[in-house]
């Protein structure tokens, strides 16, 4: 008997407000699980392309081609956040090209779910792999 009344004022009270708050950041995170499993099937095509370089070319021109892209990934991924993101994705009172978000710093990304990180990462994964 004591043990049952020890484990239940363990048990936290569910009421429909902690449901509609936990089901809010399930939301949040599965949006940002999707993000990212879409940045890594699109980066992905990024070696799928090298493999089709690589296939299109003599032996001897293997290494180039594969450095190629690995340079592509890393300078683009420097460009993306210093300036792509924010021509992007920042604010812009004309709607055409973005005025804000450039040279993002950590702060720039804690919104508490990860969201505002996958986005940066998908975005910057079809950036690198279309370049």
């Amino acid at each position: 008997m004591r043990h049952h009344q020890a484990h239940s004022r363990n048990l936290e009270t569910v009421t429909l407000d902690s449901l509609a708050e936990w089901n809010a950041n399930l939301h949040g995170e599965l949006d940002t699980m999707w993000l990212l499993i879409g940045m890594l099937l699109v980066f992905l095509m990024q070696t799928g392309f090298a493999m089709l370089e690589v296939g299109s070319v003599d032996v001897k021109n293997t290494r180039n081609i594969l450095l190629k892209n690995v340079l592509d990934a890393s300078i683009g991924a420097i460009i993306w956040w210093l300036l792509g993101f924010g021509f992007a994705m920042g604010d812009a009172p004309s709607r055409f090209i973005g005025g804000s978000n450039f040279g993002l710093m950590a702060e720039d990304f804690e919104d508490g779910s990860g969201y505002a990180y996958g986005s940066w990462l998908f975005q910057w994964a079809f950036a690198a792999t279309t370049a």
